[in-house]
Protein backbone atom coordinates (compact mmCIF):
# COMPACT_ATOMS: atom_id res chain seq x y z
CA UNK A 1 0.00 0.00 0.00
CA UNK A 2 1.10 3.73 -0.92
CA UNK A 3 0.22 5.97 1.35
CA UNK A 4 -0.61 8.97 -0.94
CA UNK A 5 -4.17 10.72 -2.08
CA UNK A 6 -4.15 9.94 -6.23
CA UNK A 7 -6.19 12.44 -8.29
CA UNK A 8 -6.94 11.69 -12.17
CA UNK A 9 -8.08 14.68 -14.10
CA UNK A 10 -9.62 13.80 -17.43
CA UNK A 11 -12.57 15.49 -19.31
CA UNK A 12 -15.03 12.61 -18.77
CA UNK A 13 -15.05 9.22 -18.38
CA UNK A 14 -16.56 7.97 -21.86
CA UNK A 15 -16.20 7.45 -25.35
CA UNK A 16 -12.66 8.81 -25.93
CA UNK A 17 -9.79 6.25 -25.63
CA UNK A 18 -7.41 8.08 -23.01
CA UNK A 19 -10.87 8.50 -20.83
CA UNK A 20 -11.15 4.40 -20.93
CA UNK A 21 -7.29 4.44 -19.71
CA UNK A 22 -7.78 6.74 -17.34
CA UNK A 23 -10.78 4.27 -15.92
CA UNK A 24 -8.58 1.65 -16.15
CA UNK A 25 -6.09 3.57 -13.92
CA UNK A 26 -7.98 4.30 -10.76
CA UNK A 27 -9.29 0.84 -11.01
CA UNK A 28 -5.68 -0.43 -10.74
CA UNK A 29 -4.28 1.21 -7.94
CA UNK A 30 -7.20 1.73 -6.19
CA UNK A 31 -6.64 -1.25 -4.13
CA UNK A 32 -2.56 0.49 -3.94
CA UNK A 33 -3.20 3.68 -2.86
CA UNK A 34 -4.49 5.57 0.09
CA UNK A 35 -7.38 7.29 -1.54
CA UNK A 36 -8.21 7.92 -5.76
CA UNK A 37 -9.84 10.82 -6.64
CA UNK A 38 -11.77 11.43 -10.22
CA UNK A 39 -11.80 15.24 -11.44
CA UNK A 40 -13.88 15.48 -14.46
CA UNK A 41 -14.65 17.89 -16.53
CA UNK A 42 -18.31 17.32 -17.12
CA UNK A 43 -19.04 14.08 -15.13
CA UNK A 44 -22.46 13.71 -16.10
CA UNK A 45 -22.04 11.06 -18.83
CA UNK A 46 -19.49 7.86 -17.36
CA UNK A 47 -19.50 4.68 -19.74
CA UNK A 48 -16.08 3.10 -18.67
CA UNK A 49 -15.50 1.32 -15.66
CA UNK A 50 -13.45 2.79 -12.72
CA UNK A 51 -13.14 2.88 -9.19
CA UNK A 52 -13.07 6.20 -6.75
CA UNK A 53 -14.33 8.93 -5.64
CA UNK A 54 -15.94 11.46 -8.83
CA UNK A 55 -15.91 14.98 -8.25
CA UNK A 56 -17.76 16.25 -11.75
CA UNK A 57 -16.65 19.97 -11.92
CA UNK A 58 -19.49 20.58 -14.25
CA UNK A 59 -17.41 22.45 -16.91
CA UNK A 60 -20.58 22.16 -19.06
CA UNK A 61 -22.46 24.68 -16.61
CA UNK A 62 -19.97 27.27 -16.23
CA UNK A 63 -19.21 27.78 -19.64
CA UNK A 64 -23.03 28.91 -20.42
CA UNK A 65 -22.20 32.15 -18.66
CA UNK A 66 -20.37 33.01 -22.18
CA UNK A 67 -21.55 33.08 -25.56
CA UNK A 68 -18.50 34.01 -27.13
CA UNK A 69 -16.18 31.08 -28.08
CA UNK A 70 -12.74 33.16 -27.37
CA UNK A 71 -14.05 34.31 -23.83
CA UNK A 72 -16.03 30.97 -22.98
CA UNK A 73 -11.93 29.46 -23.88
CA UNK A 74 -10.42 31.32 -21.49
CA UNK A 75 -13.04 31.35 -18.89
CA UNK A 76 -12.49 27.57 -19.01
CA UNK A 77 -9.11 27.61 -18.21
CA UNK A 78 -9.30 29.83 -15.35
CA UNK A 79 -12.41 28.22 -13.55
CA UNK A 80 -10.93 24.88 -14.10
CA UNK A 81 -7.56 25.74 -12.98
CA UNK A 82 -8.77 27.77 -10.05
CA UNK A 83 -11.41 24.53 -8.84
CA UNK A 84 -8.44 22.04 -9.42
CA UNK A 85 -6.15 24.21 -6.74
CA UNK A 86 -8.35 24.50 -4.51
CA UNK A 87 -9.46 20.38 -5.07
CA UNK A 88 -5.66 19.34 -4.24
CA UNK A 89 -5.75 21.56 -1.58
CA UNK A 90 -8.69 20.55 0.68
CA UNK A 91 -8.60 17.03 -0.39
CA UNK A 92 -4.73 16.49 0.30
CA UNK A 93 -3.55 15.55 -3.05
CA UNK A 94 -0.09 14.00 -2.93
CA UNK A 95 -0.14 13.10 -6.72
CA UNK A 96 -2.02 14.16 -9.84
CA UNK A 97 -2.46 12.06 -12.96
CA UNK A 98 -4.25 14.13 -16.14
CA UNK A 99 -4.65 12.49 -19.34
CA UNK A 100 -4.80 14.57 -22.92
CA UNK A 101 -3.64 18.30 -23.46
CA UNK A 102 -5.62 21.02 -21.81
CA UNK A 103 -5.98 18.27 -18.75
CA UNK A 104 -2.58 18.41 -18.94
CA UNK A 105 -1.99 22.41 -19.03
CA UNK A 106 -4.41 22.66 -16.57
CA UNK A 107 -2.57 19.98 -13.91
CA UNK A 108 0.37 21.92 -14.30
CA UNK A 109 -0.68 25.31 -13.94
CA UNK A 110 -3.14 23.93 -10.55
CA UNK A 111 -0.29 22.57 -8.90
CA UNK A 112 1.39 23.60 -5.48
CA UNK A 113 4.94 22.14 -3.65
CA UNK A 114 3.13 19.30 -1.98
CA UNK A 115 1.70 17.78 -5.03
CA UNK A 116 3.71 15.59 -7.76
CA UNK A 117 2.53 16.24 -11.06
CA UNK A 118 2.50 13.69 -13.64
CA UNK A 119 0.99 14.07 -17.14
CA UNK A 120 0.11 11.40 -20.04
CA UNK A 121 0.91 12.41 -23.14
CA UNK A 122 -1.68 10.02 -25.40
CA UNK A 123 -1.12 10.79 -29.37
CA UNK A 124 2.06 12.18 -31.63
CA UNK A 125 1.61 15.96 -31.12
CA UNK A 126 3.40 17.53 -34.31
CA UNK A 127 1.26 15.88 -36.44
CA UNK A 128 -1.44 18.15 -35.20
CA UNK A 129 -0.01 20.88 -35.67
CA UNK A 130 -0.51 20.16 -39.44
CA UNK A 131 -3.84 18.93 -38.86
CA UNK A 132 -5.69 21.27 -36.45
CA UNK A 133 -6.11 24.58 -37.67
CA UNK A 134 -8.34 26.13 -34.86
CA UNK A 135 -7.07 29.09 -32.81
CA UNK A 136 -7.51 26.99 -29.28
CA UNK A 137 -5.30 23.98 -30.69
CA UNK A 138 -2.96 26.42 -31.34
CA UNK A 139 -2.59 28.04 -28.39
CA UNK A 140 -2.73 24.31 -26.52
CA UNK A 141 0.65 23.36 -28.77
CA UNK A 142 2.52 26.46 -27.60
CA UNK A 143 1.47 26.07 -23.88
CA UNK A 144 2.61 22.56 -24.26
CA UNK A 145 6.42 23.62 -24.97
CA UNK A 146 6.56 26.44 -22.38
CA UNK A 147 5.04 24.09 -19.34
CA UNK A 148 5.48 20.63 -20.04
CA UNK A 149 9.60 20.78 -18.61
CA UNK A 150 7.77 21.94 -15.30
CA UNK A 151 5.42 18.65 -14.90
CA UNK A 152 8.06 16.28 -12.22
CA UNK A 153 7.28 13.24 -15.10
CA UNK A 154 5.66 12.94 -17.81
CA UNK A 155 4.30 9.30 -19.22
CA UNK A 156 4.37 8.76 -22.82
CA UNK A 157 2.06 6.48 -23.88
CA UNK A 158 4.43 4.62 -26.98
CA UNK A 159 8.17 5.17 -27.97
CA UNK A 160 7.23 7.08 -31.05
CA UNK A 161 5.42 9.74 -28.62
CA UNK A 162 8.63 10.28 -26.59
CA UNK A 163 10.63 10.78 -29.59
CA UNK A 164 8.27 13.24 -30.74
CA UNK A 165 8.41 15.11 -27.50
CA UNK A 166 12.30 15.61 -26.87
CA UNK A 167 12.32 16.26 -30.88
CA UNK A 168 9.73 18.55 -31.35
CA UNK A 169 8.89 19.93 -28.01
CA UNK A 170 12.12 20.29 -26.21
CA UNK A 171 10.47 18.32 -23.55
CA UNK A 172 13.65 17.06 -20.90
CA UNK A 173 13.97 13.21 -22.17
CA UNK A 174 14.62 12.21 -18.16
CA UNK A 175 11.42 13.71 -17.27
CA UNK A 176 9.63 11.04 -19.82
CA UNK A 177 8.45 7.59 -19.13
CA UNK A 178 6.78 5.38 -21.69
CA UNK A 179 4.14 3.08 -20.39
CA UNK A 180 1.49 1.31 -22.35
CA UNK A 181 -2.13 1.04 -22.07
CA UNK A 182 -3.41 -1.31 -19.54
CA UNK A 183 -5.43 -3.82 -21.49
CA UNK A 184 -8.58 -5.18 -19.50
CA UNK A 185 -8.87 -8.96 -21.31
CA UNK A 186 -12.03 -9.78 -18.61
CA UNK A 187 -14.02 -7.29 -19.87
CA UNK A 188 -12.93 -7.81 -23.28
CA UNK A 189 -14.19 -11.61 -22.55
CA UNK A 190 -17.28 -10.75 -21.18
CA UNK A 191 -18.06 -8.30 -24.16
CA UNK A 192 -17.06 -11.29 -26.62
CA UNK A 193 -19.56 -13.13 -24.95
CA UNK A 194 -22.32 -11.02 -25.99
CA UNK A 195 -24.14 -11.99 -28.55
CA UNK A 196 -25.08 -9.77 -31.65
CA UNK A 197 -28.78 -8.76 -32.57
CA UNK A 198 -30.22 -11.45 -34.12
CA UNK A 199 -31.42 -9.16 -37.64
CA UNK A 200 -27.51 -7.84 -37.57
CA UNK A 201 -26.31 -11.68 -36.78
CA UNK A 202 -28.50 -12.96 -39.86
CA UNK A 203 -27.30 -9.98 -42.06
CA UNK A 204 -23.49 -10.71 -41.82
CA UNK A 205 -23.22 -14.40 -41.65
CA UNK A 206 -21.02 -15.32 -44.88
CA UNK A 207 -20.01 -12.62 -45.52
CA UNK A 208 -16.44 -10.73 -45.48
CA UNK A 209 -16.03 -7.80 -42.82
CA UNK A 210 -13.88 -5.64 -43.19
CA UNK A 211 -13.79 -3.66 -39.87
CA UNK A 212 -12.67 0.05 -38.76
CA UNK A 213 -13.05 0.87 -34.77
CA UNK A 214 -12.89 4.47 -34.15
CA UNK A 215 -14.38 7.88 -33.92
CA UNK A 216 -15.00 9.86 -37.22
CA UNK A 217 -12.79 12.58 -37.39
CA UNK A 218 -10.05 13.86 -39.50
CA UNK A 219 -6.96 11.79 -38.03
CA UNK A 220 -8.67 8.82 -38.36
CA UNK A 221 -8.25 9.04 -42.66
CA UNK A 222 -12.03 7.05 -43.20
CA UNK A 223 -11.97 8.52 -46.82
CA UNK A 224 -8.57 6.61 -47.42
CA UNK A 225 -10.08 3.25 -46.41
CA UNK A 226 -13.77 4.03 -48.33
CA UNK A 227 -11.52 4.77 -51.94
CA UNK A 228 -9.18 1.51 -50.96
CA UNK A 229 -12.36 -0.26 -50.33
CA UNK A 230 -14.26 0.93 -53.26
CA UNK A 231 -10.79 -0.20 -55.84
CA UNK A 232 -12.04 -4.14 -54.38
CA UNK A 233 -15.80 -4.24 -53.44
CA UNK A 234 -16.94 -5.51 -57.00
CA UNK A 235 -13.96 -8.47 -56.59
CA UNK A 236 -15.67 -9.16 -53.51
CA UNK A 237 -19.29 -9.31 -53.62
CA UNK A 238 -19.53 -11.10 -50.45
CA UNK A 239 -18.11 -8.17 -48.60
CA UNK A 240 -19.01 -5.38 -46.53
CA UNK A 241 -16.94 -2.40 -44.85
CA UNK A 242 -18.40 -1.94 -41.24
CA UNK A 243 -17.15 1.41 -39.60
CA UNK A 244 -17.47 1.42 -35.97
CA UNK A 245 -18.40 4.25 -33.66
CA UNK A 246 -19.88 8.60 -34.01
CA UNK A 247 -17.81 11.88 -34.91
CA UNK A 248 -18.32 14.97 -36.59
CA UNK A 249 -17.49 13.59 -40.11
CA UNK A 250 -20.24 11.36 -39.79
CA UNK A 251 -22.72 12.88 -42.74
CA UNK A 252 -19.51 13.62 -44.34
CA UNK A 253 -18.43 10.18 -44.97
CA UNK A 254 -21.99 8.96 -45.80
CA UNK A 255 -22.46 11.15 -48.54
CA UNK A 256 -18.77 10.00 -49.77
CA UNK A 257 -19.92 6.55 -50.02
CA UNK A 258 -23.08 7.25 -51.91
CA UNK A 259 -21.12 9.44 -54.28
CA UNK A 260 -19.18 6.49 -54.77
CA UNK A 261 -22.38 4.41 -55.28
CA UNK A 262 -21.39 1.64 -52.07
CA UNK A 263 -24.83 3.18 -49.71
CA UNK A 264 -25.30 -1.01 -48.91
CA UNK A 265 -21.90 -2.18 -48.78
CA UNK A 266 -20.45 0.41 -46.26
CA UNK A 267 -22.24 -0.33 -42.93
CA UNK A 268 -22.12 2.19 -40.21
CA UNK A 269 -22.97 1.36 -36.53
CA UNK A 270 -22.81 4.18 -33.86
CA UNK A 271 -21.01 4.44 -31.07
CA UNK A 272 -21.13 1.56 -28.66
CA UNK A 273 -19.10 0.78 -25.38
CA UNK A 274 -19.07 -2.97 -26.98
CA UNK A 275 -17.71 -3.12 -30.37
CA UNK A 276 -16.38 -6.39 -29.38
CA UNK A 277 -19.48 -8.21 -30.48
CA UNK A 278 -19.01 -6.77 -34.21
CA UNK A 279 -15.10 -7.29 -34.14
CA UNK A 280 -15.29 -11.03 -33.41
CA UNK A 281 -17.18 -11.31 -36.67
CA UNK A 282 -14.78 -9.49 -38.84
CA UNK A 283 -12.41 -11.01 -41.49
CA UNK A 284 -10.10 -8.16 -41.45
CA UNK A 285 -9.68 -5.15 -39.08
CA UNK A 286 -8.02 -2.23 -41.33
CA UNK A 287 -6.42 1.16 -38.69
CA UNK A 288 -6.44 3.40 -41.84
CA UNK A 289 -5.37 6.55 -39.26
CA UNK A 290 -2.98 9.23 -39.84
CA UNK A 291 -1.68 9.50 -36.75
CA UNK A 292 -2.45 7.92 -33.17
CA UNK A 293 -0.97 7.82 -29.78
CA UNK A 294 -0.91 3.68 -29.21
CA UNK A 295 -3.55 2.29 -31.30
CA UNK A 296 -5.24 0.53 -28.38
CA UNK A 297 -7.60 -1.11 -30.52
CA UNK A 298 -5.11 -2.99 -32.52
CA UNK A 299 -4.65 -4.37 -29.18
CA UNK A 300 -8.36 -5.05 -29.42
CA UNK A 301 -8.59 -6.55 -32.83
CA UNK A 302 -5.48 -9.30 -31.94
CA UNK A 303 -7.03 -10.16 -28.94
CA UNK A 304 -10.11 -10.78 -30.78
CA UNK A 305 -8.86 -13.22 -33.14
CA UNK A 306 -9.01 -10.57 -36.11
CA UNK A 307 -5.98 -10.16 -38.60
CA UNK A 308 -4.43 -6.36 -38.78
CA UNK A 309 -3.99 -4.30 -41.20
CA UNK A 310 -2.78 -0.76 -40.11
CA UNK A 311 -1.11 2.54 -41.77
CA UNK A 312 2.47 2.99 -40.17
CA UNK A 313 1.29 5.98 -38.34
CA UNK A 314 3.03 8.06 -35.90
CA UNK A 315 2.88 5.91 -33.79
CA UNK A 316 1.86 2.73 -31.93
CA UNK A 317 1.19 0.40 -34.61
CA UNK A 318 4.99 -0.02 -35.88
CA UNK A 319 5.46 -0.65 -32.33
CA UNK A 320 2.66 -3.08 -31.83
CA UNK A 321 3.07 -4.92 -35.24
CA UNK A 322 6.33 -5.00 -35.98
CA UNK A 323 8.14 -4.69 -32.65
CA UNK A 324 10.20 -1.60 -33.84
CA UNK A 325 10.81 1.63 -32.18
CA UNK A 326 12.88 3.21 -35.27
CA UNK A 327 10.64 5.83 -36.60
CA UNK A 328 13.44 7.53 -38.94
CA UNK A 329 12.80 4.75 -41.82
CA UNK A 330 9.82 5.76 -43.73
CA UNK A 331 7.71 3.00 -45.34
CA UNK A 332 6.76 3.09 -49.03
CA UNK A 333 5.01 -0.33 -49.75
CA UNK A 334 3.08 -2.99 -47.97
CA UNK A 335 5.30 -4.61 -44.89
CA UNK A 336 3.78 -8.16 -43.55
CA UNK A 337 4.92 -8.31 -39.68
CA UNK A 338 4.85 -11.14 -37.16
CA UNK A 339 1.99 -9.52 -35.81
CA UNK A 340 0.38 -7.94 -38.41
CA UNK A 341 0.62 -6.22 -41.83
CA UNK A 342 1.66 -2.14 -41.92
CA UNK A 343 1.20 0.05 -44.92
CA UNK A 344 2.14 3.88 -45.92
CA UNK A 345 0.25 6.35 -44.36
CA UNK A 346 -0.29 8.19 -47.91
CA UNK A 347 -2.16 7.02 -50.12
CA UNK A 348 -0.17 5.48 -53.85
CA UNK A 349 -2.10 5.70 -56.59
CA UNK A 350 0.05 3.24 -57.93
CA UNK A 351 0.50 0.75 -55.79
CA UNK A 352 -2.71 0.72 -53.56
CA UNK A 353 -1.18 -1.05 -50.57
CA UNK A 354 -4.32 -1.06 -48.17
CA UNK A 355 -6.45 -2.74 -50.82
CA UNK A 356 -3.75 -5.02 -51.67
CA UNK A 357 -3.60 -6.34 -48.27
CA UNK A 358 -6.68 -6.63 -47.48
CA UNK A 359 -7.51 -8.59 -51.14
CA UNK A 360 -4.25 -11.03 -49.84
CA UNK A 361 -5.86 -11.58 -45.92
CA UNK A 362 -9.27 -12.74 -47.78
CA UNK A 363 -7.33 -14.53 -50.42
CA UNK A 364 -4.53 -16.35 -48.37
CA UNK A 365 -6.51 -18.07 -45.41
CA UNK A 366 -2.43 -19.63 -44.14
CA UNK A 367 -1.37 -16.26 -43.87
CA UNK A 368 -4.04 -14.93 -42.34
CA UNK A 369 -4.27 -17.86 -39.70
CA UNK A 370 -0.62 -17.43 -39.15
CA UNK A 371 -1.06 -13.22 -38.19
CA UNK A 372 -4.05 -14.58 -36.10
CA UNK A 373 -2.61 -17.14 -34.01
CA UNK A 374 0.84 -14.62 -33.71
CA UNK A 375 -1.10 -11.58 -32.71
CA UNK A 376 -3.25 -13.33 -30.18
CA UNK A 377 0.13 -14.87 -28.42
CA UNK A 378 1.63 -11.32 -28.64
CA UNK A 379 -1.17 -9.91 -26.77
CA UNK A 380 -1.73 -12.74 -24.10
CA UNK A 381 1.78 -13.59 -23.63
CA UNK A 382 4.52 -10.70 -24.21
CA UNK A 383 2.43 -7.79 -23.33
CA UNK A 384 2.82 -7.97 -19.73
CA UNK A 385 0.35 -6.13 -17.78
CA UNK A 386 1.46 -6.75 -14.49
CA UNK A 387 4.71 -4.48 -15.38
CA UNK A 388 2.21 -2.04 -16.42
CA UNK A 389 0.85 -1.51 -12.97
CA UNK A 390 4.27 -1.61 -11.50
CA UNK A 391 5.78 1.09 -13.67
CA UNK A 392 2.43 3.60 -13.03
CA UNK A 393 3.00 2.70 -9.02
CA UNK A 394 6.71 3.11 -9.33
CA UNK A 395 5.83 6.20 -11.12
CA UNK A 396 3.36 7.84 -7.99
CA UNK A 397 5.79 6.44 -4.93
CA UNK A 398 9.04 8.03 -6.38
Amino acid sequence: MIDKNVAIICPTLSRGGAERIAGQLAKNIYEEVDKVYLFLFNGNEITYEYKGSVIDLELRKAELKYKNKYIRFLYKYFYLITEIRKLKKRLKIDCSISFLDYPNIINILSNNKKCKTIISVRSFKSIQKNIYRSRSKKIELFLMKKLYNRANSIVAISKGVENDLVTNFNVNQKLIQTIYNFFNTNEINNKLKEPLEQEMDHFLKNKKIIINVGRLDVPKNHKYLIEEYSRISSLYPDSILMLVGSGVLEKDLKHFVSNLGLTDRVIFIPYTNNPFKYLKKASVFVLSSNFEGFGNVILEAMYSKVPVISTDCLSGPRELIANKYDYTRKINSMEIHNNGILIPCEKDDKKHCMSQAISLLFDDEALRKQLIENAFHFVTEEYDQSNILLQWLNLINK
